[in-house]
Protein backbone atom coordinates (compact mmCIF):
# COMPACT_ATOMS: atom_id res chain seq x y z
CA UNK A 1 0.00 0.00 0.00
CA UNK A 2 1.58 3.25 -1.13
CA UNK A 3 -0.38 5.21 1.46
CA UNK A 4 0.85 3.04 4.33
CA UNK A 5 4.42 3.21 3.04
CA UNK A 6 4.16 6.99 2.87
CA UNK A 7 2.80 7.25 6.42
CA UNK A 8 5.55 4.91 7.60
CA UNK A 9 8.22 7.00 5.89
CA UNK A 10 6.93 10.22 7.52
CA UNK A 11 6.84 8.61 10.96
CA UNK A 12 3.03 8.72 11.18
CA UNK A 13 2.86 4.98 11.86
CA UNK A 14 4.73 3.16 14.62
CA UNK A 15 4.63 -0.51 15.56
CA UNK A 16 4.94 -2.20 18.95
CA UNK A 17 5.73 -5.90 18.93
CA UNK A 18 4.49 -7.69 22.05
CA UNK A 19 5.76 -11.14 23.01
CA UNK A 20 6.40 -13.07 26.20
CA UNK A 21 10.11 -13.45 25.39
CA UNK A 22 12.54 -12.38 22.70
CA UNK A 23 16.23 -12.34 21.86
CA UNK A 24 18.26 -9.21 21.21
CA UNK A 25 19.22 -10.70 17.87
CA UNK A 26 15.53 -11.03 16.99
CA UNK A 27 15.06 -7.27 17.30
CA UNK A 28 17.77 -6.69 14.70
CA UNK A 29 16.18 -9.20 12.32
CA UNK A 30 12.81 -7.43 12.55
CA UNK A 31 14.27 -3.94 12.06
CA UNK A 32 16.44 -5.11 9.18
CA UNK A 33 13.42 -6.64 7.40
CA UNK A 34 11.36 -3.44 7.55
CA UNK A 35 11.20 -1.01 4.65
CA UNK A 36 13.26 2.17 4.94
CA UNK A 37 16.64 3.37 6.14
CA UNK A 38 18.16 3.28 9.59
CA UNK A 39 20.76 5.94 8.86
CA UNK A 40 21.16 8.36 11.81
CA UNK A 41 20.73 11.37 9.47
CA UNK A 42 17.18 10.33 8.70
CA UNK A 43 14.53 12.32 10.58
CA UNK A 44 12.78 9.06 11.48
CA UNK A 45 15.22 6.11 11.33
CA UNK A 46 13.16 2.95 11.06
CA UNK A 47 14.51 1.59 14.37
CA UNK A 48 12.84 4.50 16.18
CA UNK A 49 9.46 3.53 14.73
CA UNK A 50 9.47 -0.04 16.11
CA UNK A 51 9.06 -0.79 19.81
CA UNK A 52 9.37 -4.12 21.64
CA UNK A 53 7.68 -5.21 24.86
CA UNK A 54 8.46 -8.57 26.47
CA UNK A 55 8.69 -9.99 29.97
CA UNK A 56 11.94 -11.80 29.18
CA UNK A 57 14.73 -10.46 27.00
CA UNK A 58 18.00 -12.28 26.51
CA UNK A 59 21.04 -12.55 24.26
CA UNK A 60 20.79 -15.66 22.13
CA UNK A 61 24.50 -16.39 22.61
CA UNK A 62 24.37 -16.28 26.43
CA UNK A 63 23.71 -19.99 26.99
CA UNK A 64 25.15 -19.96 30.51
CA UNK A 65 22.43 -17.58 31.70
CA UNK A 66 19.65 -19.87 30.41
CA UNK A 67 21.13 -23.33 30.92
CA UNK A 68 23.47 -22.94 33.90
CA UNK A 69 27.17 -23.53 34.47
CA UNK A 70 27.17 -26.90 32.69
CA UNK A 71 25.66 -25.51 29.51
CA UNK A 72 28.52 -26.93 27.45
CA UNK A 73 27.57 -30.47 28.52
CA UNK A 74 23.96 -29.79 27.51
CA UNK A 75 25.13 -28.36 24.20
CA UNK A 76 27.22 -31.46 23.53
CA UNK A 77 24.31 -33.74 24.42
CA UNK A 78 21.94 -31.95 22.05
CA UNK A 79 24.45 -32.15 19.20
CA UNK A 80 25.30 -35.81 19.85
CA UNK A 81 21.81 -37.23 19.23
CA UNK A 82 22.00 -38.11 15.54
CA UNK A 83 18.38 -39.31 15.50
CA UNK A 84 17.34 -35.65 15.48
CA UNK A 85 17.62 -33.60 12.28
CA UNK A 86 20.78 -31.49 12.26
CA UNK A 87 18.90 -28.20 11.73
CA UNK A 88 16.83 -28.82 14.89
CA UNK A 89 19.47 -30.22 17.26
CA UNK A 90 20.05 -26.81 18.85
CA UNK A 91 16.57 -25.58 18.06
CA UNK A 92 15.49 -23.70 14.97
CA UNK A 93 18.10 -21.06 14.16
CA UNK A 94 20.44 -22.53 16.80
CA UNK A 95 18.72 -20.44 19.49
CA UNK A 96 18.73 -23.12 22.25
CA UNK A 97 15.72 -21.50 23.91
CA UNK A 98 14.40 -22.95 27.17
CA UNK A 99 10.78 -21.77 27.25
CA UNK A 100 7.65 -23.85 26.63
CA UNK A 101 3.98 -22.92 26.92
CA UNK A 102 0.77 -24.75 27.76
CA UNK A 103 -0.64 -24.14 24.29
CA UNK A 104 2.48 -25.05 22.27
CA UNK A 105 6.19 -25.75 22.37
CA UNK A 106 8.40 -23.40 20.29
CA UNK A 107 10.63 -25.05 17.71
CA UNK A 108 13.69 -23.08 18.87
CA UNK A 109 14.18 -25.28 21.95
CA UNK A 110 16.62 -28.26 21.56
CA UNK A 111 15.35 -30.82 19.07
CA UNK A 112 15.77 -33.76 21.44
CA UNK A 113 12.84 -32.32 23.42
CA UNK A 114 10.30 -32.08 20.62
CA UNK A 115 11.47 -34.01 17.52
CA UNK A 116 10.13 -37.59 17.55
CA UNK A 117 10.89 -40.44 15.15
CA UNK A 118 10.57 -44.22 15.02
CA UNK A 119 13.72 -44.55 17.13
CA UNK A 120 13.34 -41.47 19.33
CA UNK A 121 10.53 -40.44 21.68
CA UNK A 122 10.60 -36.77 22.58
CA UNK A 123 9.48 -35.28 25.89
CA UNK A 124 7.17 -32.86 24.04
CA UNK A 125 5.87 -34.87 21.04
CA UNK A 126 4.36 -32.87 18.19
CA UNK A 127 5.47 -29.70 20.02
CA UNK A 128 2.82 -30.05 22.71
CA UNK A 129 2.81 -30.63 26.46
CA UNK A 130 1.57 -34.10 27.48
CA UNK A 131 -1.21 -34.11 30.04
CA UNK A 132 1.00 -35.60 32.75
CA UNK A 133 3.48 -32.70 32.46
CA UNK A 134 0.68 -30.13 32.75
CA UNK A 135 -0.64 -31.86 35.86
CA UNK A 136 2.87 -31.93 37.32
CA UNK A 137 3.45 -28.23 36.66
CA UNK A 138 0.10 -27.23 38.11
CA UNK A 139 0.64 -28.99 41.45
CA UNK A 140 0.75 -26.72 44.49
CA UNK A 141 4.38 -25.76 45.02
CA UNK A 142 4.24 -23.99 48.40
CA UNK A 143 4.54 -25.92 51.62
CA UNK A 144 2.39 -25.06 54.61
CA UNK A 145 3.72 -22.49 57.04
CA UNK A 146 6.89 -20.47 56.56
CA UNK A 147 7.44 -16.79 55.98
CA UNK A 148 5.25 -14.84 53.58
CA UNK A 149 8.45 -13.55 51.98
CA UNK A 150 9.26 -17.10 50.82
CA UNK A 151 6.58 -16.73 48.14
CA UNK A 152 8.23 -13.89 46.23
CA UNK A 153 8.64 -14.40 42.49
CA UNK A 154 12.06 -15.17 41.06
CA UNK A 155 12.29 -11.78 39.24
CA UNK A 156 11.54 -9.95 42.51
CA UNK A 157 14.26 -11.87 44.34
CA UNK A 158 16.67 -11.14 41.49
CA UNK A 159 15.76 -7.45 41.68
CA UNK A 160 16.46 -7.40 45.43
CA UNK A 161 19.82 -9.02 44.81
CA UNK A 162 20.96 -6.26 42.42
CA UNK A 163 19.51 -3.45 44.55
CA UNK A 164 21.29 -4.96 47.54
CA UNK A 165 24.53 -4.75 45.53
CA UNK A 166 23.89 -1.05 44.91
CA UNK A 167 22.49 -1.06 41.37
CA UNK A 168 19.95 1.79 41.16
CA UNK A 169 19.90 2.56 37.45
CA UNK A 170 16.80 0.92 36.00
CA UNK A 171 18.36 0.67 32.53
CA UNK A 172 21.31 -1.24 33.99
CA UNK A 173 18.91 -3.46 35.94
CA UNK A 174 16.96 -4.20 32.77
CA UNK A 175 20.13 -5.22 30.97
CA UNK A 176 21.46 -7.42 33.77
CA UNK A 177 18.11 -9.13 34.37
CA UNK A 178 17.30 -9.54 30.70
CA UNK A 179 14.06 -7.57 30.91
CA UNK A 180 12.43 -4.50 29.36
CA UNK A 181 12.81 -1.22 31.23
CA UNK A 182 9.00 -0.93 31.44
CA UNK A 183 8.90 -4.30 33.19
CA UNK A 184 11.66 -3.25 35.61
CA UNK A 185 9.87 0.00 36.45
CA UNK A 186 6.69 -1.97 37.18
CA UNK A 187 8.63 -4.47 39.31
CA UNK A 188 10.34 -1.66 41.24
CA UNK A 189 6.98 0.05 41.86
CA UNK A 190 5.64 -3.23 43.22
CA UNK A 191 8.69 -3.63 45.47
CA UNK A 192 8.22 -0.09 46.79
CA UNK A 193 4.54 -0.78 47.53
CA UNK A 194 5.55 -3.92 49.44
CA UNK A 195 8.12 -1.97 51.44
CA UNK A 196 11.03 -3.99 50.06
CA UNK A 197 12.71 -0.99 48.42
CA UNK A 198 12.68 2.64 49.52
CA UNK A 199 11.60 5.51 47.29
CA UNK A 200 15.28 6.28 46.74
CA UNK A 201 15.96 2.80 45.40
CA UNK A 202 17.66 1.34 48.47
CA UNK A 203 16.80 -2.04 49.93
CA UNK A 204 14.91 -1.86 53.24
CA UNK A 205 15.14 -4.10 56.30
CA UNK A 206 12.04 -5.93 55.08
CA UNK A 207 13.71 -6.26 51.70
CA UNK A 208 16.77 -7.84 53.31
CA UNK A 209 14.55 -10.27 55.22
CA UNK A 210 12.74 -11.14 52.01
CA UNK A 211 15.98 -11.65 50.13
CA UNK A 212 17.48 -14.00 52.71
CA UNK A 213 14.18 -15.86 53.14
CA UNK A 214 14.32 -16.74 49.46
CA UNK A 215 18.01 -17.67 49.35
CA UNK A 216 18.20 -20.04 52.31
CA UNK A 217 18.57 -22.95 49.94
CA UNK A 218 22.03 -21.69 48.91
CA UNK A 219 24.53 -23.97 50.65
CA UNK A 220 27.77 -22.63 52.04
CA UNK A 221 30.92 -24.03 50.51
CA UNK A 222 32.09 -27.01 52.57
CA UNK A 223 35.65 -27.01 53.84
CA UNK A 224 37.92 -29.54 52.15
CA UNK A 225 39.30 -31.82 54.84
CA UNK A 226 41.16 -33.98 52.35
CA UNK A 227 44.28 -31.81 52.59
CA UNK A 228 47.21 -33.47 54.28
CA UNK A 229 48.34 -32.30 57.74
CA UNK A 230 51.13 -34.01 59.68
CA UNK A 231 49.66 -35.72 62.74
CA UNK A 232 52.18 -33.92 64.95
CA UNK A 233 50.44 -30.65 64.04
CA UNK A 234 46.98 -31.85 65.03
CA UNK A 235 45.94 -31.38 68.66
CA UNK A 236 42.85 -33.19 69.94
CA UNK A 237 41.93 -34.88 66.64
Amino acid sequence: SKSLLSWWSYGLIRFTIVSYARTREGEKVVVRSMVGSNHPKRIFPKATKIGFKSERVYAGSDLKLRWGKRYEDILHLCESVKKVDRMFRLGYGGIMANLVFHHSVPNNIPGILHRSSQSWTALFPNRSLPEWIIELLEEEGWSAGGSAWEKLSQPMVELLLYVKKGVRNWAVLAQRMGRDEDYIESLVAQAVDLGLISDKGRITISGMDAYYANTRQIKQKAYDYSLYFPSSWCAGW
